[in-house]
């Protein structure tokens, strides 16, 4: 489950370049379209009841409702948790090596999408091929949502 539009594209991206046919994986991404990490968790946790999932993540932004609460909610519900800290704009700038302290989502936002020509990550025409396995693979270390993500795509630490 993720928070919005942006999450589910990167999350489509990074599945299509680790998880391949016949691996004996399969992945659902779905979209809790906003409104902070409380809502996010609480639709994984609705997923996870309906059944059918080995495993339940929730991938969100730390910026909207992500306190202790939260925490106790998602670990109650067995769903795992990838905070984007304070975003995931902030996150995938740091793996273009561009300093995210001290912006405003909105500034992150424009900057990332300065990176991906122009258009934000959902946009089809977003360049987020800029975001290579490789590129990926060696931000695992610094960026913990990035090492959550592949740890459960199975990708050995």
């Amino acid at each position: 489950m993720v928070e919005g539009d942006d999450e589910e594209a990167f999350v489509n991206h990074v599945r299509k370049l680790f998880v391949h046919r016949g691996s004996g994986l399969s992945i659902s991404v779905k979209n809790a379209h906003g409104k902070g990490a409380r809502n996010v968790i609480k639709a994984a946790i609705r997923e996870r009841r309906q059944g059918g999932y080995d495993r339940v993540a929730a991938l969100f932004d730390t910026d909207t409702n992500w306190g202790q609460t939260e925490k106790i909610m998602a670990k109650r519900g067995k769903v795992d948790t990838l905070p984007s800290a304070p975003c995931l704009e902030a996150s995938l700038l740091l793996m273009l090596g561009d300093d995210p302290s001290g912006e405003t989502a909105a500034i992150l936002k424009n900057r990332l999408e300065s990176h991906l020509g122009g258009y934000p990550p959902r946009h089809p025409q977003a360049g987020l091929s800029i975001f290579t396995m490789e590129r990926i693979i060696s931000n695992r270390a610094n960026i913990p949502m990035i090492d959550q993500l592949l740890t459960l795509l199975g990708l050995p630490v």
